[in-house]
């Protein structure tokens, strides 16, 4: 009988190692972003940078002091905050 404990003991051990690094193996595959996803990640925050860019040249064009001034500096100031957590998302993850 100890005989049979010890081998069902070694038995059930053995089992258990080979699913936990069965399981090991699988988290250890790659499960960041594809290439795809970097390269529409970059374009994205290129996008944001150019809508920022034509909202400049708009607040360029309106009087200091006016209420629409402060709404186009948050939105540019919105878009390359966007941009910004865009690019340190790249530069984690895609690089």
């Amino acid at each position: 009988m100890k005989r049979f404990l010890i081998i069902a003991s070694m038995v059930f051990y053995s089992l258990m190692l080979s699913t936990c690094n069965s399981a090991s193996n699988k988290l250890s595959v790659n499960i960041g972003p594809t290439k795809q996803d970097c390269k529409e990640l970059a374009q994205g925050a290129g996008a944001l940078l150019i809508e920022a860019d034509k909202l400049w040249d708009e607040l360029r064009n309106i009087p200091e002091n006016s209420s629409e001034r402060q709404e186009s500096a948050a939105k540019i100031k919105w878009l390359t905050d966007i941009a910004a957590n865009y690019s340190v998302y790249y530069e984690t993850f895609c690089k």
